[in-house]
């Protein structure tokens, strides 16, 4: 049975496989699955990389996209990996006082294009 929600997310980038290398290590730590050689999952949504060269990335409107860590564990191992990799880290991993035990890394992909990977224990949805 369908729920209301978001189906899908289409994100234009300049190179799709850079992209699905940089985001791999990433979505598998919290539980996505590699659908394609263009897209994540899980099993309500669906986020995909649309190679469009002429685009100016990144572009203006959605100012980041959160992705939910289940455990803090999570948000430290995905840190790691960007430092590791020399990524362009915005902050954290790090607490932040928008709720109790708010723990988060932000994070900008080979695009330029902002992301944050987020565990929030008691947020109230």
């Amino acid at each position: 049975m369908l729920k209301p929600g978001i189906n899908h997310l289409e994100i234009w980038v300049t190179n799709v496989p850079n992209t699905m290398d940089f985001f791999a290590p990433i979505m598998e730590t919290i539980g996505w699955r590699k659908v394609n050689d263009h897209a994540f999952a899980t099993d309500s949504l669906e986020i995909y990389f649309q190679e469009n060269p002429a685009v100016a990335v990144p572009s203006s409107g959605i100012r980041h996209i959160c992705f939910q860590a289940t455990t803090k564990a999570q948000v430290d191992e995905v840190g790691a990996y960007l430092v590791g990799i020399g990524a362009d880290i915005i902050r954290g991993p790090k607490e932040m006082p928008y709720t109790k035990d708010y723990y988060t890394v932000d994070f900008r992909d080979p695009n330029g294009l902002v992301y944050e990977l987020a565990y929030t224990p008691n947020m109230v949805f």
